[in-house]
């Protein structure tokens, strides 16, 4: 099945020229058919097709709109087909075949029984929803991007449509992009990149709802597709660390992560650092409790093959807590770091003390209670499912409370959880 290519007005939306497009189906994001060819137009603001004008019937094969769109980025209550009866190119579009309706999740409204497409806050959101409910697995893009800017073929719209739905910056279309993508099973990722990021962690059980809760993590606002890895095994974490490389083939990227642990953030920001000649990245602690500095690390793949083979380590062994050989920099931001400690805005990461077991789950801490509504929220998903909850607390690997207070066991806020394993520590 032939991939899609998502192009939005965002910077890397210039590099379109560096690239064969043609093996692509094209999706294009509001204006971005005045500019080019496009199989499909995904238009939310009738707005759009009254700048785009001809040019949007003239270069896009199909325009999809919601059965309500927008009108200066909020919902209204005229339907497409009223558009359609008083703009020429809406009409037009009509009386050819080539205006699709859809329902969208802002709409007060539903017509008839499409399914219901999710958008939070930009387009791109509602566009891979649309394209995974239609079947597609694979989409990679360009322009789809975070900050506050668009590409300069864009200039002429940054005064009049640049964040003009007040959102802080494009940044926030990520987790409703990784949402859908979750959702339908897409492989979804900027074509300029390397991707997917591939995720190699440290647990003990791929099975076990901390790996779990991680992985989901991980996929929850990452803007590139994920692919996480658990190293198994009973050696320690110094050799596993050193079986990355081999199981990439000795090829390009690969970022190692020592659990139990949970991301808040965009783990592609660690992804795209630049690895200024090292051979890896490892952390830089920060200024409130920063753990081992080897619990995080980006590795160049290709670098390492032979400072990191049997001879190179036999001549040198590593011992608990080592960095591996090569060339290396502090250059992971403290936000990164693993510590411990939680810093409201900042952190990117939540690492738990793995020398206490799970006994961190049962904890009052932020870090437990955010990975208990992690947990929740994979629940919710079915990103995991309640037996293998039920399975971990039967083993006595987990909380035997911890269904409650996630609410599988009827609502329980955490107050009352908490009440109720300070009695029965009395």
């Amino acid at each position: 099945m032939r991939e899609w290519l998502l192009l939005g007005k965002g910077p890397s939306y210039e590099l379109i020229h560096h690239f064969d497009v043609t093996p692509f189906f094209v999706c294009g994001l509001n204006h971005v058919a005045r500019e080019r060819p496009v199989d499909l137009a995904h238009v939310i603001d009738v707005d759009v097709v009254e700048d785009c004008g001809e040019q949007l019937e003239r270069n896009a094969r199909y325009v999809v709109m919601p059965f309500y769109p927008h009108l200066n980025h909020r919902p209204t209550g005229r339907t497409l087909m009223d558009f359609a009866d008083s703009n020429p190119v809406l009409r037009s579009l009509r009386a050819e075949g080539r205006l699709v309706g859809y329902n969208l999740s802002s709409a007060a409204n539903k017509i008839g029984t499409s399914p219901v497409i999710e958008s939070r806050c930009f387009s791109a959101e509602a566009a891979v929803d649309i394209l995974g409910t239609c079947g597609v697995r694979r989409i990679r893009t360009l322009g789809i991007d975070g900050g506050r800017d668009y590409a300069s073929t864009y200039h002429d719209l940054r005064r009049r449509t640049l964040l003009a739905n007040r959102q802080a910056s494009f940044d926030a279309q990520f987790a409703g992009i990784a949402k859908a993508a979750r959702r339908h099973g897409i492989f979804y990722a900027p074509l300029h990149k390397e991707a997917p990021i591939r995720v190699f962690v440290d647990a003990e059980d791929a099975a076990a709802l901390p790996f779990r809760v991680l992985d989901y993590s991980l996929r929850l606002q990452s803007s590139i597709g994920v692919e996480v890895v658990p190293l198994l095994g009973s050696e320690p974490s110094w050799l596993k660390v050193l079986r990355v490389p081999a199981l990439c083939g000795f090829q390009g990227r690969a970022i190692y992560l020592r659990g139990p642990m949970v991301v808040r953030g965009d783990i592609a920001e660690v992804w795209d650092l630049p690895m200024r000649g090292c051979d890896f990245l490892h952390a830089r602690p920060g200024h409130r409790g920063a753990t081992d500095r080897a619990d995080v690390l980006l590795i160049q793949c290709d670098r390492v093959r032979d400072k990191w083979s049997a001879d190179a380590l036999a001549a040198r062994p590593l011992g608990a807590g080592s960095l591996p050989p090569g060339a290396t920099a502090p250059d992971i931001p403290p936000e990164w770091s693993g510590a411990d400690a939680w810093t409201r805005g900042r952190s990117r990461l939540i690492r738990f003390d793995r020398r206490a077991g799970n006994r961190w789950a049962a904890g009052w801490t932020f870090g437990a209670r955010h990975w208990r509504r992690l947990l929740r929220n994979a629940l919710a998903e079915g990103f995991v499912r309640p037996d293998e909850l039920s399975a971990e607390v039967a083993a006595g690997r987990m909380p035997g409370a911890l269904p409650r207070w996630v609410g599988l066991a009827g609502p329980t806020s955490d107050r009352r959880a908490r009440g109720e394993q300070t009695a029965r520590a009395k």
